[in-house]
């Protein structure tokens, strides 16, 4: 009964979830000029002249933010590990017979430290690198996880 657990275990999909911090930094930026904006308003002024520089800088901000927000959900899917191989963003299949090295490195990051990303090299000579959105999960977590799925497979 155990060993029946264990081999089906290896069967079940894998969900990591990866970004582009890119777009994540638009967005802080966007928010970052909001409130510039915001704090540029003369709030005791009477003349409406005043209030239109503090005015587009807010409105610029919230496109920003709004932009890359919906830019950012757009291209954050996930990527599914499964027996038949890796599901990415744009529905392309990585079959694992056409993957030669697969591999988490950690590389530091642009504000919050150090990034995970996943490293595939495909036998055709293809080179991915997608950064991880769970910061949370070491490069040393998920190796783990692929090595206990290839090695069900």
């Amino acid at each position: 009964m155990n060993t029946q657990l264990s081999e089906s275990s290896y069967k079940e999909e894998v969900k990591i979830y990866y970004d582009s911090p890119q777009k994540l930094t638009q967005f802080y930026c966007g928010g970052l000029f909001v409130i510039i904006g915001i704090l540029l308003t003369p709030f005791n002024s009477i003349d409406l002249i005043e209030y239109i520089f503090p005015v587009i800088v807010v409105l610029f901000g919230a496109y920003i933010t709004v932009k890359s927000y919906i830019q950012w959900k757009n291209i954050n899917p996930q990527l599914l590990f499964n027996e038949e191989g890796i599901k990415l963003s744009n529905g392309e299949i990585i079959h694992w017979n056409e993957i030669s090295i697969i591999e988490a490195i950690e590389k530091e990051g642009y504000m919050k430290g150090s990034t995970t990303f996943l490293v595939i090299e495909k036998i055709d000579g293809q080179y991915l690198e997608l950064s991880l959105n769970d910061f949370n999960t070491t490069a040393e977590e998920v190796n783990s996880i692929l090595y206990k799925f290839i090695r069900g497979l």
